[in-house]
């Protein structure tokens, strides 16, 4: 157990194997607010010593809450050094150029946008699943720096936010790849992660 440090709040970070999961499970909780986000590795040999399956089986699960931008990364930096690549290597298909598209994963589908959200006064990136009953989400908000109006001048890395809606689970490579798309497009400044 580790306690990392945010802007004066405190995050709970764990790595452990519950045995009804099966799976190695890295998480952070937050112990000033509500937010909680593990990633799992589903054990390939849960009757012998702790086999990783490949990343196609791991995935991430949530509860709702928030988390820093910062903490997020390095929960996702941590578990990524545990994870085998899948062979042959699993693809999340979809144009990431567009504001606003789905992404198919197997069988799942999943839309992302991102938008400027003008009542919060910040950058957004959004994924989540299509034809599930709940609206369960994720969200990335970046504040805008601007005061009035202009074009969007992003905050720093430290004041973006990890907004999870619901309880749900998201699959790994959607998961990263929306890390990735998110750190990719120009919002995300400062993004030094560690601390």
């Amino acid at each position: 157990m580790d306690i990392w440090r945010q802007a004066g709040e405190r995050y709970e970070f764990v790595s452990f194997y519950p045995h009804p999961d099966e799976a190695w499970v890295f998480e952070v909780t937050a112990l000033d607010r509500r937010g909680y986000l593990a990633i799992l590795i589903p054990d390939a040999t849960p009757d012998a010593d702790f086999t990783p399956m490949d990343e196609s089986h791991a995935y991430v699960r949530w509860d709702d809450g928030t988390l820093p931008w910062t903490v997020v990364r390095r929960l996702a930096d941590r578990a990524r050094h545990s994870v085998r690549p899948a062979r042959p290597p699993v693809a999340v298909r979809g144009d990431v150029r567009s504001r606003a598209n789905t992404w198919r994963y197997g069988e799942r589908e999943f839309v992302y946008r991102q938008f400027h959200f003008a009542a919060h006064r910040a950058w957004c990136h959004e994924i989540a699943e299509l034809h599930v009953p709940d609206n369960d989400f994720i969200d990335v908000k970046i504040p805008d720096r601007q005061p009035g109006p202009g074009p969007f001048v992003p905050a720093t890395a430290d004041r973006a936010n990890v907004y999870c809606h619901g309880e749900a689970t998201l699959p790994w490579l959607v998961f990263l790849r929306f890390l990735a798309v998110v750190a990719a497009s120009g919002h995300i400044v400062g993004t030094r992660v560690g601390g």
